[in-house]
């Protein structure tokens, strides 16, 4: 998944309800796991590209996400969602 995906389902979970998915509540387990790779040379999926992306969610930003299915495509209509006063609880070892 992408980091918008969270977004995405929190749209879903709030039935499309751009108002009630901007006052959500989002959990995200094992933040611990996401850490940028000693290795430069191989590629980084789960490490730094994904901290930037979720800064940016938790920072309060402007996102775009399907309504209605949990992937982007030419045939989904898109939202925005501010993620500004969504209140994100992140867990870990």
């Amino acid at each position: 998944d992408d980091i918008e995906s969270v977004v995405s389902k929190l749209l879903a979970a709030a039935d499309n309800d751009v108002e009630k998915t901007e006052k959500g509540i989002i959990f995200i387990d094992e933040i611990d796991k996401i850490a940028k790779k000693k290795n430069v040379n191989s590629r980084d999926v789960s490490g730094e590209s994904v901290q930037q992306g979720l800064l940016k969610l938790l920072e309060g930003a402007d996102v775009e996400v399907p309504v209605g299915a949990n992937s982007k495509n030419a045939m989904v209509p898109l939202t925005t969602i501010n993620t500004r006063n969504i209140l994100f609880i992140c867990g870990g070892a």
